[in-house]
């Protein structure tokens, strides 16, 4: 078959159109989907950049007339927000640290250990995925409040004759406790990543580990900690968020203890109640269309310490995504 130059051109001429068209078309998919995923986010700075006067105005669509900052210093005022923001952190971040660290852990233990009941033990691991945290909040919240060191307090009964238990509610072992012990918020996932990881790792590590006299722990902790450090990171920012936007558990037991998200859930109460004893706020919180312009800047503080977060972050997150195959 004889190919001439015509003919050959007008292949390439083809092959340019088609990948022309292609790229037009994955742009336009890429731009389409960016929006899609960032109009609440921009919508949410525009709002909450509008004076009140900019609610009813039907030329208002996503840039303000009146570009204002009151929105913030109103709900920074209300919520004690940078107070909140420590409690959140204490609570939150911290815990989120102890899970990834803990997780860790048993999850090497699941990949590279064999025992008895290891496939029971990992089913229930993955059994947890699907049980609802209300589920279990009854027991939970009486282990806790009648916390009795894991039943060395019934030797203790035995011999002195009365209960020694301990009341960890409204403490922050109540919070730290089950993070350590791997049964905090969402720790099954956790738990099945890391399995998921160190099972990927070659077994020579470990054989190269022990002809140099290492140990169990100093291999996990100078060989494999080492090669789990994006992991490690990346289920640190999972583990971050969940803790982050949970009211559920906080608002249970550390009910005295304000945190950012359960003081932006009763938000617009409060700006109602403040301005009911006149504390400086304007006659818009009476106002609920007005009140959205604070909400959403309530909103908007919530959300800032983890974007500052990942943006510090990202790179070892997209690259965890990229080794692991990890998606959220």
């Amino acid at each position: 078959m004889r190919i001439t130059f015509a003919g050959l051109a007008s292949i390439t001429v083809r092959h340019k159109y088609r990948t022309f068209l292609w790229r037009v078309f994955r742009l336009a998919l890429l731009v389409g989907l960016g929006y899609v995923l960032l109009q609440p986010l921009i919508y949410m700075v525009s709002a909450s950049l509008r004076a009140p006067e900019d609610v009813y105005d039907p030329s208002v669509v996503w840039v303000p007339r009146h570009l204002t900052l009151q929105n913030y210093i109103d709900v920074i005022s209300v919520l004690r927000y940078f107070r909140a923001v420590y409690n959140t952190f204490v609570v939150g971040i911290v815990s989120a640290l102890i899970q990834t660290l803990s997780c860790a852990f048993i999850g090497y233990g699941f990949a590279r250990f064999g025992f008895k009941g290891r496939g029971l033990l990992f089913g229930l691991v993955v059994f947890t995925f699907l049980v609802p945290p209300q589920t279990v909040f009854i027991p939970m919240y009486l282990q806790m409040r009648f916390f009795d060191f894991f039943f060395l307090s019934k030797i203790v009964e035995l011999v002195a004759g009365r209960p020694m238990t301990v009341n960890l509610i409204a403490r922050l072992a109540v919070i730290y406790l089950p993070a350590l012990l791997g049964m905090g918020i969402r720790s099954g996932i956790v738990i099945y990543a890391f399995r998921q990881f160190f099972r990927g790792l070659p077994r020579e590590f470990e054989d190269s580990a022990a002809l140099d006299g290492a140990g169990t722990l100093r291999t996990y902790l100078q060989i494999m900690i080492p090669n789990a450090v994006i992991i490690m990171i990346t289920m640190f920012l999972f583990s971050a968020v969940w803790y982050w936007n949970d009211y559920y558990f906080t608002g249970i037991f550390f009910a005295q203890r304000q945190t950012v998200t359960g003081s932006i859930l009763s938000l617009q109460f409060q700006l109602r109640t403040l301005g009911i004893e006149g504390v400086g706020l304007n006659e818009s919180v009476f106002d609920p269309y007005a009140n959205v312009t604070r909400l959403e800047a309530g909103s908007i503080l919530l959300i800032l310490p983890l974007l500052i977060m990942y943006v510090f972050a990202q790179r070892y997150f997209v690259e965890s995504v990229e080794r692991t195959g990890i998606v959220g």
